[in-house]
């Protein structure tokens, strides 16, 4: 246990913030190790993150650890966005947080990664089977024609041109 303040909340504050930055960074690299494996240029954005940001390349790849987390961090991104509007007056960090997590959400309820328990782990041990059962999830969504399907081939496959 760390004393913080004897303030109330500014434990809960200082937990926000930590949580922010490295499960909505996990949440970051989630969607661009997804997007980078869709488009064929996985091993490439690892080898250019190994080169110029070595050490964000070792943090992205802790995205390992999540599959059987994800569950319990989609209602804590959505605190933290509550704790980013009211607290922080940035009306903004709640919908960023929302869709932080709508990505820890998708992982638990439409890839087979929501399935994994910590210690019994079968899929997404390396970033490349991360990405891989997200992509599966997405096609699986696709397929079943949900009405948002074009929103999240946007979302995945972006405007680019790809």
């Amino acid at each position: 246990m760390k004393f913080v303040s004897t303030r109330i909340g500014t434990a809960s504050a200082l937990k926000a913030c930590f949580a922010s930055l490295t499960k909505g960074f996990t949440a970051l690299s989630i969607l661009s190790y997804t997007t980078a494996a869709t488009c064929g240029v996985l091993p490439e954005l690892k080898a250019h993150l190994d080169e110029f940001m070595p050490g964000l390349s070792a943090r992205a790849e802790g995205m390992t650890s999540m599959p059987p987390k994800a569950y319990r961090w989609v209602d804590e991104m959505r605190e933290i966005g509550t704790t980013f509007k009211s607290s922080g007056g940035m009306k903004f960090g709640g919908e960023l947080f929302d869709s932080v997590a709508e990505v820890y959400r998708f992982v638990a309820e439409d890839t087979v990664l929501g399935q994994e328990r910590v210690g019994k782990r079968k899929r997404g041990s390396t970033v490349e089977d991360v990405a891989e059962c997200i992509e599966e999830g997405v096609q699986r969504k696709m397929k079943r024609g949900h009405a948002k399907d074009e929103k999240l081939e946007l979302a995945w496959r972006g405007s680019w041109g790809l």
